[in-house]
């Protein structure tokens, strides 16, 4: 449906509402004629920048690459999780490089796109921007406002080239928040109480390993919070876009995110806990 919204140059906030965006059409990886080999471009980009930014140190070195691998296959189980890896990745890369070069503007101008293909990532890049200028600490207010900018400005040059009219942008914006607040309402079915709690104890589990490795850092306290509480806000995020379908293909998007999360963290605990996290891990795959 999306792919045929861009091939009839349908306005987004007109001529359709939806969760979706211009570039919503990316989010499914059917083959459909017309977005084939941008859809390719797109994912070979996003696959690729994620997991460099997951696994490079200050010195570009690699470190980590098997917990990186690990993370990457969980995260590409379905198309949300593989959207959601990229501020993710853009906040790990941000704890452990406090520099800024031309990978972080490559992971802005990603995120740029992911803006334009499911408004509900909106506050989730958002969370990576705070989350990513406290950790590098380089007057956060100003680093805000300038990695904002590097993803505003090529959105809203993708809405331009898209032929979207700039009229409809704030409609499209509003609309789709609307829709996206009656969702759960609208599209919920019965789920099976015992998987959403095991789902709610799995992140339970990964959040005291998160402040346990939160507490270990050597900073000041809000970069100690900062990557833990972004986690956790993105874990709630998936947590929230699973059960509120409740059937199996949502459901792997909570678990698969989860174990993500649980084979990076090993990269970030100390030693002692790495155990912990390869049960949770096989737990993850069990379920």
């Amino acid at each position: 449906g999306l792919a045929l919204a861009y091939e009839q140059g349908m306005v987004f906030g007109q001529d359709i509402v939806f969760t979706f965006g211009p570039l919503g059409a990316l989010d499914s990886w059917m083959y459909w004629p017309s977005i084939y080999l941008p859809s390719l471009m797109f994912w070979a980009a996003l696959s690729g920048l994620s997991g460099w930014l997951l696994i490079r140190t200050d010195d570009d070195r690699p470190h980590g690459l098997w917990q990186a691998a690990a993370t990457l296959l969980f995260m590409s189980l379905t198309p949300d999780t593989a959207l959601m890896l990229l501020p993710l990745a853009y906040c790990a890369d941000a704890l452990r490089n406090r520099r800024r070069d031309h990978m972080s503007v490559a992971a802005l101008v990603g995120m740029s796109a992911l803006v334009l293909i499911k408004v509900t990532l909106i506050p989730l890049c958002l969370a990576a921007l705070v989350c990513a200028a406290v950790l590098r600490d380089e007057r956060p207010h100003w680093r805000f406002t300038l990695d904002l900018a590097l993803i505003v400005l090529p959105a809203l040059l993708w809405w331009r080239l898209l032929d979207q009219p700039f009229a409809a942008l704030a409609p499209y914006l509003a609309l789709s928040f609307d829709v996206t607040r009656g969702y759960a309402e609208a599209m919920s079915l019965p789920t099976r109480e015992g998987v959403a709690i095991g789902l709610g104890l799995c992140g339970l589990g990964l959040a005291w390993l998160l402040w346990q490795q939160a507490r270990a850092m050597p900073a000041n306290l809000w970069q100690r919070l900062a990557w833990p509480g972004f986690v956790l806000f993105s874990m709630l995020i998936a947590w929230r876009h699973s059960i509120t379908r409740g059937d199996g293909e949502h459901l792997v998007i909570g678990f698969s995110y989860f174990g993500g999360i649980a084979s990076y963290s090993s990269v970030l605990v100390p030693a002692r806990r790495k155990l912990a996290i390869g049960i949770a891990v096989v737990c993850f795959i069990g379920i």
